[in-house]
């Protein structure tokens, strides 16, 4: 995956987790932004680096702040008031070249939202001034209700930029919120029927564009988010900004986000399920791999998690809660250390999150497995290729390739034929995968050629003028790409 894309998922997992807010009366917008940037500095310190933002509070209420990457529990950083109203929040970060770090910042609902993208792959010290961001204004400034049957239309409009004259050219949406008619909770619903937006109108002053969400044909709960991506930063340290704006929709029947007595702990963005029907995540051995759950619920109180043994539940010492802003959500997150030996005969160790509500004296579960993942390899001392004597064509040769591969899971191997056309293999699948051991088989392929022609294209082959046959695999998540010759090349 690209390093955008990668950034922009990692920007909506921290949305997702942040944009549930405490509930209150609709408020008229007396701002259009929790805060004017400023600038941004990077400090080498001991520790990695420390990252300073500096910024003016436009927000009334109170600053929500958070601080993430891929490899450590949010955090809050340390801010405090500088000289003439500008206030300066701190954090330090281990220096890494491939993970994203995040800097979050809102008012306390969350309504207005500033998320800076931090290149950390430097240890060099650097400042940059943040040129100045978009500003989105919503025509429902704090939350839209929708009677039975009918639809809801949010306007969205962004003013020129005053210094340079441009308007900002992309609206995104989000939804974070429940189908009413099932009770699932989707942390970001993707449904073109629920949503259409408008095609986005510029003027003299400003762009405009309208989303419809059709709650009469799906009704929902939840958060809507509408943002926008700014790239030309004024510098490289910030490598781009998203800017948001999010506003409560329920019906008319409901309170607040979430219905009465709901309570729930999140699908996670996983792509794999265990055997056992559970969320299933791999870490690579040697690897330390950081995991969580998240609940969202009418009023959560508590949240955590328990290693599942034979013998019961066990303690997880890493465990830690995010920062607890919201009564409506919660988070915890805990760290695994990967070892080839950890877990059960399939290297899979199985957590239990819990999420509470003291109010009501409900608490709902769910079971997370993680799985101790090995690189996939072949082994060249068992990998061969056997000859026999067609027993049906006379003159024929009956090949099989074996190809013995290791890890957890096994690796996916395909055959090639090489560049001589005889073996007419193109990327094809084994014909058998035997298992010979814990994490490891023998993949085979099996083809019947000429034996005049097998002659001459091994001859070929060790004199260079051919490739030989092969078998492959991707041996990590990386793409490397490991591979077996059957005949050798002697020159």
């Amino acid at each position: 995956m690209a390093a955008q894309s990668v950034q922009k998922l990692l920007v909506t997992v921290v949305v997702s987790l942040a944009i549930f807010s405490q509930i209150g009366e609709a408020q008229n917008e007396t701002y259009n932004r929790a805060v004017n940037l400023i600038s941004v500095e990077r400090e080498p310190t001991s520790g990695g680096n420390n990252f300073t933002v500096r910024f003016t509070k436009i927000a009334t209420d109170q600053l929500i702040f958070r601080v993430q990457d891929n490899i450590d529990a949010p955090r809050a950083p340390s801010v405090v008031e500088e000289a003439d109203g500008v206030w300066a929040a701190s954090f330090v970060a281990i220096q890494r070249n491939s993970w994203s770090l995040w800097f979050v910042v809102g008012d306390t609902d969350f309504r207005h939202m500033v998320a800076i993208s931090l290149d950390n792959s430097e240890t060099t010290p650097v400042q940059q001034n943040i040129t100045e961001l978009p500003v989105i204004h919503l025509s429902s400034p704090s939350e839209a209700v929708y009677e039975p049957q009918e639809d809801i239309i949010v306007t969205a409009f962004v003013p020129r930029n005053s210094q340079t004259g441009e308007v900002i050219s992309n609206f995104q949406k989000m939804f974070s919120g429940v189908d009413l008619n099932t009770m699932k909770m989707y942390p970001n619903l993707e449904d073109d029927n629920l949503f259409t937006l408008g095609q986005p109108q510029e003027s003299a002053d400003k762009i405009q564009a309208s989303m419809t969400v059709h709650t009469s044909i799906r009704p929902v709960s939840g958060y809507l988010q509408l943002s926008t991506d700014v790239y030309n930063t004024g510098g490289t340290l910030a490598q781009y900004i998203q800017v948001s704006r999010t506003i409560l929709i329920r019906p008319s029947s409901q309170a607040g986000p979430f219905p009465s007595g709901y309570l729930t702990i999140l699908d996670g963005y996983v792509q794999y399920t265990s055997p056992n029907g559970n969320e299933l995540h791999r870490c690579r051995v040697g690897d330390e791999c950081l995991y969580s759950c998240v609940s969202v619920g009418e009023s959560v109180t508590g949240m955590s998690v328990k290693e599942v043994r034979p013998d019961g539940l066990r303690d997880v010492p890493s465990a830690a809660p995010g920062p607890a802003i919201l009564s409506t959500s919660r988070d915890i997150y805990w760290k695994f250390q990967a070892h080839e030996n950890s877990g059960n005969s399939n290297g899979v160790t199985t957590f239990q999150c819990e999420a509470s509500d003291a109010t009501q004296g409900k608490a709902v579960t769910k079971l997370v497995d993680v799985q101790v993942s090995i690189p996939g390899s072949i082994d060249p001392a068992r990998s061969s290729v056997t000859e026999e004597d067609s027993t049906i064509y006379p003159g024929e040769k009956s090949l099989t390739f074996h190809c013995a591969i290791r890890g957890r899971p096994l690796p996916d191997v395909v055959f090639y034929g090489g560049s001589t056309g005889l073996f007419r293999l193109y990327y094809d699948s084994p014909t058998n995968v035997i298992r010979t051991g814990p994490d490891e088989a023998i993949a085979t392929k099996s083809v019947t050629v000429s034996g005049v022609e097998l002659a001459m294209a091994v001859q070929r082959i060790s004199e260079g003028r051919d490739s030989s046959p092969f078998c492959s695999i991707y041996s990590d998540v990386q793409g490397n790409v490991t591979s077996y010759d059957f005949y050798p090349t002697l020159c």
